[in-house]
């Protein structure tokens, strides 16, 4: 028997130690290559010691060949395979892993990397991610050993143990529901469609957007937001369900209000010559319903089975006080300490061109403005009529909380509110217009007290 002492042991095995994996890994590739070049070094010691022995005679047989042979090969092999391994370490690089808890996911380049992945993966996975548990720590790694940002992440978010893959539903941009995936979800949703054909009724889509999406999630999370099919089908997500059937029935046409002004009769005159009454047509109309809740109704055909008579009022003109006559500019002639906000901008062209009476009954302010120059609100209220009207065109009718006084504001281009809206003084309502009857773009601006139209002008601090 015989020892073998390297002089280098004492660096080499700690190097072995700290490259485990790395000197295993390089063991497999290098075992080969090894055994052939010691196969090939006892081969020709062999042949050498051969060849000595037969010219050196006796004395040379004596001397023991195989041990020479052994020490030669073993030193030969020492000395190729420390080599090869000081070789392999040196393409070795400094890298990050990566684990999550007990999970391994491998190496990149930088701790930036790393750190930015973990980040990534925190603000893609929906659900409580526990951040403590995400490790980066520096290795050594191989070049071919590092992964890149995309597969790191990949790994992270397909890792079932940690994450799973959903798929959302996104109403109005807003996660309201998981589900295992798309199948289960589009599942969930045609059953609660299909409690909605009935009695003739077809899915239109829906009324809001609903989106579904493949997300991750944590296992908790996946649970919480699993989707309900009752809760679903009752709308409980913000889903608005779209049905229509084409329906048939009678609707009220309700009359109009015309009036006629008489000269000789005085600006408190009033007289209804012809009542109103109801007219009734028979409709035909694809009515559209919202979670099993009619919404609107597209006309396609009507008749007219009673048409509505409309309502007849004579209006006196005569002896009306008249503040101005010609254009007027705003500006010049208000005052501070108005009870109301002046109800358009006042720009470089914004006349009074009309004041109460004005030799012709009229019943209101009418101030010239540009097209589309905004119209606010006078006082704070709540909005009890935003529509058309004959005469009036668009117009907005203004409820205020003293609970007598009302505001009108007519002939918009655009209403910006609608019914029920709650208003405060000097809110953008709708813009100047010319719509219904009217001769230049200007609004038609009116004071009403307990129903009746009284003189605006120093209201809104005109004098």
């Amino acid at each position: 028997m015989f020892k073998l002492n390297l002089f280098f042991k004492d660096k080499l095995i700690p190097f072995f130690k700290r490259n485990v994996q790395a000197v295993r890994d390089f063991a497999v590739t290098a075992a080969p290559v090894v055994s052939e070049r010691v196969i090939d070094i006892w081969s020709a010691l062999d042949l050498t010691l051969n060849v000595a022995a037969k010219y050196l005679g006796k004395a040379f047989k004596k001397a023991n060949t195989y041990k020479v042979k052994a020490i030669a090969v073993i030193m030969a092999a020492v000395l190729c395979f420390s080599s090869g391994v000081v070789a392999y370490a040196a393409t070795l690089e400094t890298a990050y892993s990566v684990r999550i808890g007990a999970r391994y996911f491998g190496c990149v380049k930088t701790a930036e990397e790393a750190e930015a992945i973990l980040e990534s993966v925190r603000k893609t996975v929906h659900g409580n991610v526990d951040v403590s548990a995400f490790t980066v720590e520096s290795a050594t790694a191989s070049p071919d050993e590092i992964l890149t940002a995309d597969q790191m992440t990949n790994g992270i978010l397909n890792d079932e143990e940690i994450f799973e893959s959903a798929c959302g539903m996104y109403v109005d941009g807003v996660l309201m529901a998981v589900a295992e995936d798309f199948a289960a979800m589009q599942g969930a949703l045609d059953h609660a469609v299909s409690r909605y054909k009935s009695q003739g009724m077809f899915f239109k889509g829906f009324a809001n957007s609903v989106v579904l999406n493949d997300i991750f999630v944590t296992h908790d999370y996946a649970a919480k937001m699993a989707i309900s099919g009752k809760k679903l089908y009752e709308g409980g997500y913000g889903t608005q369900f779209l049905t229509s059937r084409v329906e048939e029935y009678d609707e009220v046409i309700k009359p109009e209000t015309i009036v006629q002004y008489n000269e000789k009769k005085k600006t408190n005159y009033e007289k209804v010559t012809q009542k109103g009454k109801d007219g009734l047509k028979e409709v035909v109309a694809d009515v559209y319903y919202i979670n099993g809740v009619r919404a609107y109704a597209d006309e396609i055909e009507c008749s007219v089975l009673k048409p509505a008579t409309d309502k007849v009022v004579i209006k006196g003109t005569k002896e009306t006080p008249v503040y101005h006559s010609g254009y007027v500019l705003a500006t010049s002639i208000m005052e501070s300490g108005a009870q109301m906000v002046f109800p358009v901008q006042c720009k470089g062209r914004t006349y009074i061109t009309s004041f109460w009476g004005d030799g012709r009954g009229h019943k209101g302010l009418d101030i010239s403005a540009p097209k589309g120059t905004n119209i606010f609100a006078a006082a704070a209220g709540t909005v009890v009529f935003s529509g058309w009207k004959n005469g009036y065109g668009n117009v907005i009718e203004i409820e205020h909380f003293d609970g007598k006084t009302q505001t009108v504001y007519s002939h918009n281009s655009k209403n910006l509110v609608k019914v029920g809206d709650e208003v405060v003084a000097g809110q953008l309502i709708g813009y100047v217009g010319i719509s219904g009857t009217a001769t230049g773009y200007h609004l038609h601006f009116e004071v009403r007290i307990n129903g009746k139209q009284v003189d605006a002008a120093p209201y809104v601090g005109l004098h």
